[in-house]
């Protein structure tokens, strides 16, 4: 309790001058004692974390990535909320997976609901849909919660996202790319050959043609995999069929699951409008995520991840420790919001603020 106190009362000063890693055990110890039952606890432990957290980015992403992993999602729901209550915008946007809506808590209640009544006790009124990214210019089937709040009382305040109609696809993305192999690529910059499509200008991905990309790196791998991510493009080529794992030969078939995910190893089809879901689970290996060019056989790179994602060319992946990662960024890239998505909802969300929905007649994109 004493040290929630003090979190609490400590000016930016104080905090400012204590050591970064020492700051950073503080937090954490904070933030562990949201999931007690001690209400009082957890109310100042809330609020400490607040007046830490305000002027310290870092530390914000930390947690974040920290205690996003922990089974109690009530730790960052509650420092979110505590957010909310400090700086009270007029509207805030949260994403999430639809097993969200499923996801009970300890007591059998839908953990859902007990999130919006977090968030009505700070004074704000929620609605929410499921939206496909693919409906809004991102050639990537990837269906979410966008759950909105209003600062408020209002009702009916969800604004009207017009869908858009595209005829684009996949292979699009990765047509002006350098091709490379497994275990090649860099993370520097590297430049595109002439581009003659559309998509990436009009999703503004490219802001020129022959601009220059970073992270285009393909992960090296075992000769069995490369065996088998020849079989997979092969058969989609001739067939336009997937392959599941029970169909490859017998000596590839090294993992004793034979009974559920069956497609782990899939192509990004290049001939199809939309890619299938991509995850954080592309930073652990590309399995899902094959080339579809049989020559280059390898996974996808963090560039052509980020451009399904919709992500500027130019935009580079940081990490914590200042040095690029290729692991993290394929993180980052997975656990994001569609670019082109998020731009529509705020564009939708900007018709709300400036007095009516001109969105509903009206696109940019």
């Amino acid at each position: 309790m004493a040290l929630a106190k003090w979190g609490w009362s400590a000016s930016p000063s104080i905090i400012g001058s204590i050591e970064k890693g020492c700051l950073r055990n503080i937090v954490h110890l904070l933030a562990w004692t949201l999931s007690t039952t001690y209400i009082e606890l957890r109310d100042k432990s809330s609020r400490a974390l607040i007046n830490i957290l305000k002027n310290e980015q870092e530390l914000i992403l930390d947690f974040i990535s920290t205690f996003v992993k922990v089974d109690d999602p009530y730790i960052v729901e509650r420092v979110y909320a505590e957010f909310l209550k400090k700086y009270q915008p007029k509207y805030f946007v949260f994403e999430n997976v639809l097993g969200l809506l499923s996801a009970r808590d300890e007591d059998g209640s839908l953990h859902f609901d007990n999130m919006r009544a977090l968030f009505k006790k700070c004074g704000y009124a929620t609605d929410f849909r499921i939206l496909n990214a693919s409906d809004y210019g991102v050639l990537q089937n990837r269906k979410r919660i966008i759950l909105i709040g209003f600062h408020g009382e209002k009702a009916d305040f969800y604004p009207q996202i017009p869908v858009i109609k595209d005829a684009h696809k996949v292979g699009e993305l990765f047509c002006d790319l350098p091709s490379i192999k497994a275990g090649e690529g860099v993370i520097t910059p590297v430049k595109t050959t002439h581009y003659t499509g559309k998509y990436l200008f009009s999703a503004r991905i490219k802001e020129y043609d022959g601009e220059p990309v970073t992270f285009h790196q393909a992960r090296p791998n075992t000769a069995q995999d490369l065996e088998i991510y020849r079989i997979v493009v092969d058969t989609w080529n001739k067939s336009k069929t997937r392959v599941s794992y029970t169909d490859l030969p017998e000596r590839l078939r090294t993992h004793n699951n034979t009974n559920s995910f069956l497609d782990r190893f899939k192509v990004v089809a290049g001939n199809l409008p939309y890619a299938q879901t991509v995850v954080a689970h592309i930073s652990r290996d590309g399995h899902y995520f094959i080339h579809p060019d049989i020559k280059q056989n390898r996974s996808i790179t963090p560039r052509e991840a980020a451009r399904i994602q919709t992500f500027p060319d130019n935009y580079f992946f940081e990490s914590v420790t200042g040095r690029p990662s290729r692991t993290l960024a394929y993180k980052q890239i997975g656990n994001a919001v569609p670019v082109c998505l998020s731009y529509h909802i705020a564009h939708a969300l900007l018709a709300r603020f400036t007095g009516g929905d001109k969105n509903a007649e009206e696109s940019n994109t």
